[in-house]
């Protein structure tokens, strides 16, 4: 209904009410220049009204929203280099259309940086502030250092890799461990080499070997001699030298049969769906727990 009405009544005595009826207006703004004048202003607020209903309403969070050079948005990227980190994720998981996806809907705004600042700049920030820590806990640790080591070969890349973790009590009697080298070592694998190797570690962690309790090692003679020559206290590791006792057994035949008849057995079942259904009825049966072979 037309606020026009609340200003003006229509005559219905009057002939001429139908002329009146669609030209209101005019003898309003002559006649009554006043009202006509509070007549167009509230029209026009109602129709402002309208116009304001009919928009979408914003959620009350976006003001709350940051922008991409905010401390909030710099703490997403650095969660985001944690989560490579800690799971295994490669760089180019922020290419990756469901994980893109994800950070639109978790943080529209949020501007996820390419893979090459991820490489360049964000792990190289994560490196200098998880190294600036654990140098602290080194500083502040009273009691001797444990160390384990050993080189890695892979089989796909032939690349030797040799590494040195630490592990050590504070004061709270609470025990560390942290992987403080994982580093390429190329050439060949003498004595001197690893002495050497072993020496750059520790300096550059700024650790005397008077604080060296014990260096966990393998039983080969480079690893022993390196570890000797470089005045460090070392001990082979039980379960490399358990390994070489098993490389030993399964050198004689008796051993090597039983191992065979064995992995028979087990390849029978796992290619059988009816010796492996008929295992398990037996196993229930005896009411043994059922296991996968």
């Amino acid at each position: 209904m037309s606020l026009i009405w609340t200003y003006f009544t229509l005559c219905q005595d009057d002939p001429k009410h139908d002329i009146w009826n669609n030209k209101l207006n005019t003898p309003l703004e002559k006649k009554h220049p006043g009202l006509f004048s509070k007549y167009k202003e509230d029209t026009a607020a109602k129709r402002r009204d309208a116009a304001k209903s009919q928009q979408p309403q914003q959620p009350s969070t976006v003001a709350a929203m940051f922008d991409i050079n905010t401390e909030k948005s710099n703490a997403t990227t650095r969660k985001i280099m944690e989560f490579m980190a800690l799971d295994d994720q490669p760089f180019s998981v922020v290419q990756d259309k469901g994980f893109v996806n994800l950070m639109k809907h978790l943080s529209p705004r949020y501007k996820l940086p390419s893979r090459r600042y991820f490489s360049d700049t964000a792990l190289p920030e994560l490196f200098e502030s998880v190294s600036s820590h654990i140098h602290k806990l080194l500083d502040a640790t009273k009691s001797p250092v444990s160390f384990t080591t050993d080189i890695w070969t892979s089989n796909v890349s032939l690349m030797s890799m040799l590494s040195l973790t630490a592990q050590w009590l504070d004061d709270e009697f609470e025990l560390h461990q942290v992987l403080l080298h994982c580093e390429e070592c190329p050439g060949s694998h003498t004595a001197d080499n690893l002495r050497a190797k072993f020496e750059k570690m520790l300096a550059e962690w700024k650790i005397d070997k008077k604080s060296v309790h014990v260096v966990l090692r393998d039983n080969t003679r480079n690893m022993t001699k390196a570890q000797g020559d470089g005045n460090l206290p070392s001990l082979p590791c039980m379960a490399h030298t358990l390994q070489l006792a098993s490389e030993g057994l399964q050198s004689q035949r008796t051993i090597t049969d039983a191992v065979a008849t064995g992995r028979r057995i087990v390849t029978h079942f796992k290619h059988s769906s009816l010796a492996y259904s008929e295992l398990h009825a037996i196993q229930e049966e005896l009411g043994q727990p059922t296991k996968r072979l």
